[in-house]
């Protein structure tokens, strides 16, 4: 490159280059001749030759300039020569090269995120044209579930739909006959044992046949039996107000029919509290009314949800009477049992016995 005064600059310092060498005359456009013709024509003083710096430079060879640095050296070497902005030199306790440098202690873990998944197989839900019997049928999964990982059975009842022992088959009671003993009509004591409708395992666990069956013919009657009936009961009630006369003493089991649950080692409060609110009555005095409701209230209770006695029993005509009388009930002096009572007292009477 030329100016006007046919000077050749080599470069212009600061020009923001990126090039870290120089560019030749070659490059830049300029022959030597051309430069020699443009220096040649001028004169200068006593015999000075004009400035030619590009005839005084010399570019080193790059090879030799790598060897001027010497050799690399090696970690361990770097380490031992390196000195920071201070000129502290570098910490070499505990340096071995061979070791790996440790850049932390992040690992990249990974946990599972699986998820379950309840399916509820009900064979009443089942296509009854296509499967006829609870046995076959064939579940269509609401979605595609994909890695499974396992699949288990949580839960898992078998038949539950048949009802092999049911009233209406004839196979839920037998009759027991108790020989010598007799009722006060001087008719022979034949015990009706009579096992839950449903499904039974053929064994003595919870749910077994064995077991209903022990405890139907173990289980102590509810009520205590008195000759003379309503009168008897009325003669000791009204001095101690014991509602537990109503009831025999408690045995091995004794059944919730509102829970249709056995109990075992019942005590008395326990069975009093079933119908009423306390075992004692706790009154000085009572009407025939109260004396009516505190005897046969109880039985009429457990009538109610006997499914072979309910029938018998004459309700009031409204679509709440059920209800009405085994979950509000009143005490003594509730009016409303007290008229279911007087409507069906001789019925409640043969229950009761």
């Amino acid at each position: 490159m030329s100016d006007n005064n046919g000077y050749y600059r080599p470069y212009v310092d600061g020009s923001g280059s990126d090039d870290e060498e120089p560019i030749s005359d070659t490059e830049a456009g300029i022959s030597s001749s051309e430069y020699e013709s443009d220096y040649s024509s001028r004169s200068l003083p006593n015999g000075q030759r004009p400035y030619a710096p590009q005839a005084l430079f010399v570019p080193p060879d790059r090879a030799d300039l790598y060897r001027m640095g010497g050799p690399s050296l090696n970690a361990k070497e770097r380490a031992e020569y390196s000195e920071d902005s201070e000129g502290a030199t570098f910490d070499k306790s505990g340096w071995d090269s061979k070791k790996p440098i440790n850049y932390g202690k992040t690992e990249f873990k990974t946990s599972f995120q699986g998820s379950d998944t309840i399916v509820l197989i009900d064979s009443l839900n089942r296509d009854r044209t296509a499967y006829p019997q609870p046995t076959r049928l064939q579940l269509h999964l609401p979605r595609v579930y994909r890695n499974v990982t396992g699949i288990n059975i949580s839960q898992i009842k078998l038949l539950s739909a048949f009802l092999y022992f049911r009233n209406n088959k004839f196979n839920t009671n037998f009759k027991v006959w108790e020989n010598g003993r007799y009722l006060a009509n001087g008719n022979s004591n034949i015990i009706d044992v009579r096992i839950r409708e449903g499904s039974y395992a053929m064994d003595s666990n919870d749910g077994g046949l064995l077991l209903e069956l022990m405890n139907q013919m173990n289980v102590t009657p509810t009520f205590f039996y008195y000759p003379n009936d309503f009168n008897d009961f009325v003669n000791l009630f009204a001095v101690t107000g014991d509602l537990s006369l109503n009831f025999n003493q408690p045995g091995k089991y004794y059944y919730d029919a509102l829970l249709q649950k056995f109990y075992t080692d019942p005590t008395m409060d326990y069975i009093v509290t079933r119908y009423f609110r306390s075992r004692f009555a706790g009154q000085s005095s009572y009407t025939l009314s109260q004396l009516q409701v505190a005897y046969y209230y109880p039985v009429l209770f457990e009538a109610l949800l006997d499914p072979s006695e309910v029938l018998n029993i004459v309700l009031p005509n409204d679509d709440f009477a059920y209800e009405r009388i085994i979950y509000n009930f009143q005490g003594l002096d509730d009016a409303y049992v007290l008229a279911v009572i007087e409507a069906n007292s001789i019925e409640l009477s043969r229950y009761r016995t």
